[in-house]
């Protein structure tokens, strides 16, 4: 009686979970932001052009590479948050290792941004290697502090043992 009574008093989105789920929350936020206030502006004012184009004196070979490397991490990584953030709310059994999956990639995609963008000479010039470099030791923490807790947490346990039934069956 005393298991069952502990089990329920973990069960729920509150705590560090609570916490976990403002993370992906704005995580969502910041990517619909970062896409909307960077790179769709870099496609309409001509950036693109600048950086892609043979000739033009910001050419480099890497940069289509690395800014659609970037978007694209950006889209996928947003979707997985929605993932997330849904497995989160309807309590899924699904929910840890997606969280983890998460979590993970988004640490692979700074990590990738963070050494192929640095290839480019004028990224360190210009002081945006340090703002990759930040992103990348966010996902880091992020990562280090996340993956464990999904992992051996007594409150994820009890939360995400089973899915809830999504609806009644009929007799």
């Amino acid at each position: 009686m005393h298991e069952e009574v502990e089990v329920n008093e973990l069960d729920g989105l509150w705590g560090w979970l609570l916490l976990f789920t403002g993370f992906v929350i704005l995580k969502i936020a910041r990517i619909g932001f970062l896409i909307l206030s960077t790179f769709l502006p870099l496609f309409r004012d001509g950036t693109w052009q600048a950086l892609t184009s043979p000739g033009s004196p910001a050419y480099h070979p890497l940069w289509e590479r690395v800014l659609l490397f970037e978007l694209a991490g950006h889209i996928v990584i947003g979707a997985m948050a929605m993932v997330a953030l849904a497995l989160l709310v309807v309590r899924s059994s699904y929910a840890p290792k997606f969280s983890i999956g998460l979590v993970t990639a988004s640490f692979a995609v700074a990590a990738a941004n963070y050494f192929i963008a640095a290839q480019i000479p004028s990224i360190p010039d210009q002081g945006a290697g340090y703002e990759s470099l930040a992103v990348l030791v966010r996902a880091t923490i992020a990562m280090l502090v996340w993956v464990p807790y999904f992992l051996v947490s007594r409150r994820v346990k009890a939360t995400f043992a089973q899915s809830p039934p999504l609806s009644e069956p009929s007799s």
